[in-house]
């Protein structure tokens, strides 16, 4: 079964703001949670853990929650998202991903419109974020 795997992480300094990605190529415009294909060999963790700092430059720490996981019909994916906290120890490093787009701070209502809102609001709505 191929994976994907992301992260739902809230802002330290503002709980109405979320780690998003806004994805630059025109076939998938949008804000999303950070997400990606898993790698050969990788667990979800890892790949949630993996492309989240491709695409914003952070490591994170998880959340002891069970994750949401969810099957994307479209593509054939079997994806995970988890809740997690930015691991500011480590600080942050330049993103590998920059031509695919940017890492912003995204409002709960940005997530839920556009191309990936729905999955977006279902990711929310699993760890009660109404």
């Amino acid at each position: 079964m191929k994976i994907a795997a992301g992260v739902l992480i809230k802002n330290p300094l503002d709980s109405n703001l979320f780690l998003a990605f806004k994805r630059a190529k025109s076939d998938n415009q949008g804000v999303s949670l950070p997400c990606g294909k898993s790698d050969d060999g990788e667990d979800p963790y890892q790949t949630a853990r993996r492309e989240c700092l491709e695409e914003t430059g952070w490591t994170v720490i998880f959340h002891m929650l069970e994750p949401y996981v969810s099957f994307d019909k479209k593509d054939g994916f079997q994806v995970w998202i988890f809740s997690a906290d930015i691991d500011e120890e480590f600080g942050r490093v330049i993103p590998k991903s920059p031509n695919e787009g940017e890492a912003v701070w995204a409002t709960k209502e940005e997530l839920i419109s556009g191309p990936y809102g729905e999955f977006n609001r279902l990711a929310l709505s699993h760890f009660n974020i109404t």
